[in-house]
């Protein structure tokens, strides 16, 4: 591994001041980050460790949003009572994620930061219309989800940014979510195709529709005709083996070493029909 400066900032200020002065990589879990430096990929002269700031590490909620720190791990993710409640999904995205050191290491923050289309928690996320916080010495801007990610590996992020925050919505108690994520093995995969559903189910109709796909696409995408297609609609095994079909075919899979394209098509099928099914 090169040399490069580490910075240890003790505060949010001192962190924007170091990000300002150096446009340094920051360092949360390190999950990623160490992996690229060792492998070459990245190669940063100014790394800011911010684990110590406490600060950026919790799970808030209210009737309005549910408010993450980017320094929350996965694991936090999964144990959180407020998020089995209100939110499964993003538990159970996150319990997929590595093996339990990982887990214990990874952050959501950097998650999200990798900008990975096959990332876990991301694909969670943008079926709960998520949006991220980016702070700087110049101030802070909201950004949703959707158009913080720009491309693999590609965000919006300013060199001077930092992630402060994540929020969404409150689920309404109607909200029905379920992720599912295919890989080669059961665990500790990247996944060839994932799938985040969040309904909201009234007398049987869908009301409101998310469905998220991940590693089919650049970024992780929205299957925005099959929402359409379910909205007001009965959500019967039928609706959900059309909706399925629909979102397959708006896939936008590359073929590579671990499928072929028209496989993660065909995975893209089976399992968001299958996590709709569990909606119903």
């Amino acid at each position: 591994m090169h040399d490069f400066d580490l910075l240890v900032p003790r505060t949010l200020p001192q962190l924007a001041q170091m990000l300002a002065d150096t446009h340094g990589r920051v360092l949360a879990g390190g999950t990623d980050l160490i992996l690229f430096m060792e492998m070459g990929r990245l190669q940063p002269t100014t790394v800011i460790d911010i684990s110590r700031l406490t600060e950026l590490r919790y799970i808030r909620g209210d009737a309005q949003a549910i408010r993450i720190g980017p320094l929350t791990t996965h694991s936090e993710l999964v144990q959180s009572p407020l998020l089995k409640e209100w939110a499964p999904i993003l538990p159970m995205a996150a319990a997929t994620i590595g093996a339990v050191q990982i887990r214990n290491r990874g952050t959501i923050g950097g998650n999200v930061a990798t900008a990975s289309p096959a990332g876990d928690t991301i694909a969670a996320l943008i079926a709960l219309d998520a949006a991220v916080t980016l702070r700087s010495v110049r101030g802070a801007r909201r950004v949703a989800l959707e158009q913080f990610l720009r491309g693999p590996g590609q965000t919006v992020l300013a060199p001077d940014e930092y992630i402060a925050e994540i929020d969404f919505p409150t689920p309404p108690f109607a909200a029905r979510g379920v992720y599912y994520k295919a890989g080669r093995r059961k665990a500790q995969a990247i996944a060839l195709v994932s799938v985040a559903v969040q309904l909201v189910v009234a007398d049987g109709h869908v009301t409101q529709a998310r469905l998220a796909l991940g590693s089919v696409a650049p970024t992780v995408m929205r299957a925005t005709a099959a929402e359409r297609v379910l909205h007001g609609r009965r959500l019967t095994l039928d609706m959900c083996r059309q909706a399925a079909q629909i979102a397959a075919g708006e896939a936008q899979p590359i073929g590579d070493l671990r499928a072929s394209a028209g496989y993660r098509r065909a995975l893209v099928q089976t399992w968001l029909r299958r996590a709709l099914e569990a909606c119903i």
